[in-house]
């Protein structure tokens, strides 16, 4: 806006400017000999004026038009990088459910038949594209993730171990249907920062359920 106002202020000031210098220089120079009445000056000058601010104001129109144009290309380029920022955390905590589901599917099962790990590398590859504000407790989610898979294995080789073994199960289930239970509206999506607030708060219950049993 204070460009175009400086713009327009220098395009008057040279507009007016060259019919003076005429003026000063030739029209009212006695030593210059010209074939120019005042009237036909002052016609020629109503006609300068009025085509050089016409031509100042079109100019000055197209350049707002295309600082509005610029401005509305940059507002869609952020949120289109806004909204695939949303779905690269979104594809973390999905991942992270699909693990934790599995988990609860081995934990039901009568024998551990399943030895498979989590699949950590993958959820690492997604966190390099994470904002750099979450990738610590990304990090420490994907951490945990792996101590839950190697306690599976622990527990189901330890004698005596059903109480545990159901507990984990229930604890794990109810993880799994908090996280389903997260609204999700496919037409409007929410900022990053909502989504970790609610899935911080169901791993925190998840975590105090553990310590607690573990107080047992």
């Amino acid at each position: 806006m204070k460009k175009d106002i400086i713009f327009i202020f220098c395009g008057i000031a040279i507009a007016l400017g060259i019919p003076y210098v005429i003026d000063q220089i030739v029209i009212g120079n006695k030593t210059i000999e010209i074939n120019v009445t005042n009237p036909q000056f002052f016609s020629f000058l109503g006609s300068y004026l009025g085509g050089a601010i016409s031509s100042i104001i079109i100019i000055g129109g197209t350049l707002k038009l295309d600082e509005k144009k610029e401005k509305k290309r940059e507002d869609v380029k952020q949120k289109e990088k806004e909204i695939e920022s949303i779905k690269r955390h979104l594809l973390f905590f999905n991942t992270i459910y699909l693990e934790y589901s599995n988990l609860k599917d081995l934990y039901s099962s009568e024998k551990y038949i399943n030895f498979r790990e989590a699949d950590t590398k993958f959820l690492r590859t997604i966190i390099l594209g994470l904002d750099t504000d979450y990738i610590d407790y990304a990090n420490k989610k994907i951490f945990d993730l792996e101590q839950e898979y190697n306690n599976r294995k622990i527990i189901e080789f330890m004698p005596n171990a059903t109480k545990l073994r159901l507990h984990r199960k229930n604890i794990i289930s109810k993880l799994v249907e908090n996280i389903e239970s997260f609204p999700k509206n496919k037409k409007e999506s929410k900022p990053i920062r909502e989504y970790w607030e609610y899935y911080n708060q169901i791993f925190k219950n998840y975590e105090e359920q553990i310590e607690k049993f573990k107080s047992i």
